[in-house]
């Protein structure tokens, strides 16, 4: 009886901390592969092709559902990607691309505040 007791509780312990590590690892991963460096964002300019700005680019976009109330994309654009100024805690800025028919059009630095 008291081995069940051990592993009724244990095993449901150890597989929900390995878990819970498995996602924080996860989210770590993925906001750290979502910073665009302030030096490559530099070397971006308006009305360079999507594929040489994309070789700068982080391999994950920040997602656009994380950013409150951004300003509305600039006429014309077909796509606003997002990605984070620095990986820190809170509300880092984030950096917001938007293209159209292949083109960079808009590049802005947007600060968060909520």
């Amino acid at each position: 009886a008291r081995r069940s007791l051990v592993t009724a509780v244990v095993v449901p312990s150890v597989l929900g901390l390995t878990l819970t590590g498995v996602v924080f690892l996860a989210l770590w991963g993925v906001s750290a592969n979502s910073v665009l460096p302030p030096e490559r964002y530099e070397r971006l300019s308006v009305g360079d092709s999507r594929a040489a700005v994309e070789a700068e680019l982080p391999r994950y976009a920040y997602p656009a559902s994380s950013v409150d109330d951004p300003p509305p994309p600039p006429a014309g654009a077909d796509e606003c990607r997002y990605f984070l100024v620095t990986a820190e805690n809170g509300l880092p800025p984030v950096y917001r691309l938007c293209f159209a028919d292949g083109v960079l059009v808009s590049k802005e630095e947007i600060e968060r505040t909520q």
